[in-house]
């Protein structure tokens, strides 16, 4: 079971870790083509039209793409708080519960003690008064 928790947090590590490689990768690819295409000039139009077309729309795709991520991520966040925040709802809410059903058991141990004690006292007295009554029939006698 052990073994298991690790592997879930080591492949988990890993696939945040990939991720941010491949974001990387992809800032850096988009860089290089915005700097491709900054480089062709207008005047070359006519030997790099078609690719500076296919480069803007990868380019508008890539920043399209990115964006979409982003919102992605914001909304996976808002998400991941709202189940934070309701997970220590009911953390809190259950630990309310248990610690007055502690309170109401400690009430409850704490009366029964007190009711045994009374009881042993009260034996106790009753034991005394019949060892005094016979001690007392034993001297009359």
């Amino acid at each position: 079971l052990e073994g298991k928790k690790i592997m879930t947090k080591w492949l988990n590590n890993a696939r945040v870790r990939s991720n941010e490689r491949f974001a990387l990768k992809g800032l850096e690819i988009l860089g290089s083509l915005e700097k491709t295409l900054n480089e062709m000039s207008l005047e070359s139009d006519w030997y790099f039209g078609d690719l500076r077309l296919e480069g803007k729309a990868l380019q508008l795709e890539g920043s399209h793409l990115m964006k979409e991520k982003e919102s992605k991520e914001k909304a996976i966040e808002s998400d991941l708080d709202l189940l934070r925040r309701t997970l220590n709802n009911v953390t809190s809410d259950l630990e309310t519960k248990r610690r007055s059903k502690q309170s109401d058991f400690n009430e409850k141990v704490a009366k029964l003690r007190n009711e045994s004690q009374r009881k042993k006292d009260e034996r106790v007295r009753e034991l005394h008064k019949a060892l005094h009554e016979s001690r007392s029939d034993e001297m009359s006698a």
